[in-house]
């Protein structure tokens, strides 16, 4: 045998190698190229190499399979003397100049050849592409085998296998299960919308996060601690009423600002350095330092107070006051309370003992705001 050059091969010593990156071969064409076989002949001859059995067939296996059905004995063949990664060069090359292969077989030929010991640059210099061609069909083997499914069969573009490729490991899954009950064709566009809003928006909000971390402990010191994940500050706070800055806590257990203006005479975090009261501090908005809010839980500090009117010692929850400091009053102050004061006292104790009562609050929010406005 003479390497190289034309020789005619019997058809049965020839077997196909299962490195062949192309795995799927449709069933009209095959019929088609036979039918060509029958009236002409193999036009271009197969690549094969020689073994110790036989040969194996490095390209030309659609020409082969037609062949066997078009009843040939023999097929025309070059003989030539490669190793395994020039195979799976002249393999996906041959494969990929034809538009023969789909994604994950043009990944499988890509990968085989980075396996061989071929530099992903050099992969994209032999099969004249990109390296960002190159890098995604790489990555591709890592996608769940959902998305390889929906790529595979067309349902998925490349695009959106690219941006799924973007997802942490750790959450492809969930990931793909939510992209399989989006309904028609997954396009790009629509995958990047739907992991945008899921992960790569919380992911980027997540890192801005722990760098207000040290900012916001010199601010509010060591009485407060910042929930772990931003995401988890919407459990706390939400958007209220119109103007940036009005955020309340969702169910009226947590005190950053007072959906009641008349509620109290000081803050809620001055409340809770009052009675040692640790703090939480929350996001109310987009990642910000001046977003950054801090609340309490107000039943903590509700008890404590009602603690100290029991024991007969001065509380401070009350009606708010015009100055900033906060009046000490004796039980003789208490007994000399203008009847507002009175009303006002009356009405924030109902309050604190029906936090829930939203028909309460609003019968009873606005008497307080026409007495604060009147004081």
């Amino acid at each position: 045998m003479v390497l190289d050059d034309f020789m005619m091969v019997d058809v049965g010593l020839i077997a196909p190698m299962a490195t062949n990156p192309r795995k799927r071969f449709d069933e009209a064409a095959l019929v088609e190229l036979t039918s060509s076989i029958k009236d002409h002949g193999i036009i271009q001859p197969l690549v094969v190499r020689g073994t110790v059995h036989g040969f194996d067939l490095v390209a030309g296996e659609r020409r082969w399979r037609c062949a066997q059905r078009a009843g040939l004995e023999l097929v025309p063949c070059i003989l030539k003397e490669l190793t395994d990664l020039q195979v799976a060069e002249i393999q996906l090359i041959e494969n990929i100049d034809r538009h023969q292969l789909s994604p994950l077989e043009e990944s499988a030929g890509v990968c085989r050849l980075v396996e061989l010991g071929m530099d992903p640059e050099m992969v994209a210099s032999k099969l004249a592409r990109s390296d960002e061609w190159v890098q995604l069909r790489l990555h591709l083997p890592s996608l769940p085998e959902s998305a390889k499914q929906a790529l595979d069969d067309g349902r998925m573009g490349l695009g959106g296998a690219g941006q799924l490729l973007r997802v942490d490991v750790a959450e492809r899954d969930e990931a793909v299960q939510l992209l399989m009950e989006l309904e028609g064709h997954l396009t790009e566009a629509a995958v990047a919308d739907l992991l945008r809003s899921r992960y790569h928006e919380p992911r980027r909000r997540r890192a801005a996060w722990e760098k207000l971390g040290a900012v916001s402990a010199q601010k509010y010191g060591e009485r407060s601690a910042a929930v772990t994940d931003v995401e988890t500050s919407y459990e706390y706070v939400q958007p209220w009423g119109a103007g940036v800055g009005h955020w309340v806590p969702t169910d009226d257990e947590v005190g950053g600002l007072s959906r009641h203006p008349a509620e109290s005479i000081i803050s809620w975090g001055e409340l809770a350095d009052q009675h040692e009261v640790p703090t939480l501090l929350v996001c109310a908005g987009e990642v910000l330092a001046e977003n950054v809010v801090e609340v309490v839980d107000k039943r903590i500090i509700v008890d404590a107070e009602r603690a100290l009117r029991e024991q007969g010692k001065t509380c401070t929850l009350g009606p708010r006051k015009q100055s900033a400091e906060i009046e000490v009053e004796s039980e003789q102050d208490e007994a000399e309370e203008s009847f507002e004061q009175m009303v006002c006292r009356h009405i924030m104790a109902a309050l604190e003992l029906r936090h829930d009562d939203e028909q309460l609050a609003e019968l009873l929010v606005p008497v307080l705001e026409v007495i604060a406005e009147r004081n």
